[in-house]
């Protein structure tokens, strides 16, 4: 009799472990530059006992552009950012050596699940992107000085934002609606804006003219593709909407 009145309190006391880890864990949400949200293949986002946000270093890092180097002899990780600057973490210490000298952190780096996890605000401030934490919809929003520059431009419907994590390489995808009842002059005007300001009016001059070719309920244009400045801008017609993506050579 006893025995079974125990049952459920053992049965209960593993749900209560359950839910303040794992379920944590899962419960936080990551969007980078307005894309769709993050995915974790194994080792998920969670809030370490130093109420920080620790996440794969590879996912933070390759998302805003740096490269990563594991060196397991020492337990380091060194990002580079595409400045050539770079950032050393050690697992289970609190210090950063950075290009400027030594930093301290708040809560250290750990290898959970054999993923190095780092603490997301700090590496993604280091590579000059902005973190916003929503703490009633546990969603985390990660933004890049450029990406936020390009989308204080819009005054339209037009869409931006980067691929999901994961996709390096691509800086900017930006969307032309043609469905009904969006005006598609104002989306063109601030697309030219945003590649004028990127390469130059001169520059940019046959991709507009080429976007412009366009008429709402008509055939698709033709995929066309120029190299700029190490990038590859591509425009694509999907009949509703014109995408144009900007990536890294």
């Amino acid at each position: 009799m006893k025995r079974h009145l125990l049952r459920p309190v053992i049965l209960l006391v593993i749900q209560t472990l359950l839910c303040s880890g794992i379920a944590y864990a899962q419960d936080i949400r990551i969007f980078v530059n307005n894309a769709e949200e993050a995915f974790f293949y194994d080792q998920k986002p969670f809030i370490n006992e130093d109420s920080r946000t620790m996440v794969p270093v590879r996912f933070v890092s390759e998302s805003l552009g740096a490269t990563v180097v594991w060196k397991a002899e020492d337990q380091t990780v060194t990002i580079r950012t595409q400045k050539e600057e770079t950032v050393v973490l050690r697992i289970g210490i609190k210090t950063a050596e950075m290009t400027a000298g030594a930093v301290g952190l708040d809560t250290a780096p750990v290898i959970v699940n054999a993923r190095t996890m780092v603490p997301l605000r700090f590496v993604s401030e280091c590579l000059g992107a902005k973190v916003v934490w929503d703490g009633n919809n546990r969603i985390i929003s990660i933004t890049t000085s450029e990406f936020e520059e390009d989308l204080a431009l819009v005054d339209s419907d037009l869409t931006l934002r980067t691929p999901p994590a994961g996709t390096s390489g691509r800086t900017l995808v930006a969307m032309i609606s043609y469905r009904w009842a969006t005006p598609v002059e104002p989306q063109l005007l601030d697309i030219e804006e945003i590649l004028v300001k990127r390469y130059g009016r001169e520059t940019t001059q046959p991709i507009i003219a080429h976007i412009r070719t366009k008429v709402a309920g008509g055939s698709l244009i033709e995929s066309r593709e120029w190299t700029i400045k190490d990038e590859i801008i591509s425009v694509d017609d999907f009949l509703a909407e014109i995408n144009i993506t900007i990536r890294s050579i």
